[in-house]
């Protein structure tokens, strides 16, 4: 039985004990430094075929020979790539000959920093809120609701945008 099913020199006939890492951490390196290409030049043949407009809402997440998945930034944009799914398919088809099986699966992953969602900018307050919130704030005995309502009620800085 393997050791590591990824590194043949690690099973149960030739292993004789402790060996350095390096060489099984090249290996996994090398193994996924070669996975990101895949991912690159498959991503790049997307390009090619999506209208510039779709292309920027639209990523390779994943290649693998049965499914390559994409994520989209929104589920706008999901259903407008979704429309063109069976021509792409087709692209790739051509272009991509490692995935002529392959099925294409979209995925919603709104674009920033992953495993985080996306901050909506605040809403801002009308003048009547405002007033409530600092007639609020006067009369609380509490210092810090007092002090967190009349944060509220300060005028936002404008923040640069991205």
């Amino acid at each position: 039985m393997p050791v590591c099913e990824h590194h043949p020199a690690m099973n149960d006939s030739n292993f004789s004990g402790p060996r350095p890492a390096k060489g099984l951490l090249s290996h996994c390196l090398a193994r996924e430094l070669a996975h990101l290409e895949q991912i690159r030049n498959v991503d790049a043949v997307l390009r090619e075929f999506l209208d510039p407009a779709l292309g920027k809402h639209c990523n390779v997440a994943n290649v693998a020979p049965e499914r390559i998945t994409l994520h989209v930034d929104s589920a706008a944009w999901h259903a407008r790539i979704r429309f063109c799914v069976p021509q792409l398919q087709d692209y790739l088809r051509q272009h991509c000959p490692h995935y002529q099986h392959a099925t294409l699966e979209l995925r919603i992953a709104p674009a920033g920093i992953p495993g985080q969602p996306a901050q909506k900018p605040a809403a801002p307050l009308s003048a009547k809120t405002r007033e409530f919130l600092q007639n609020v704030a006067q009369t609380s005995e509490n210092p810090r609701l007092r002090d967190a309502l009349l944060r509220l009620c300060a005028p936002q800085k404008d923040t640069p945008s991205a």
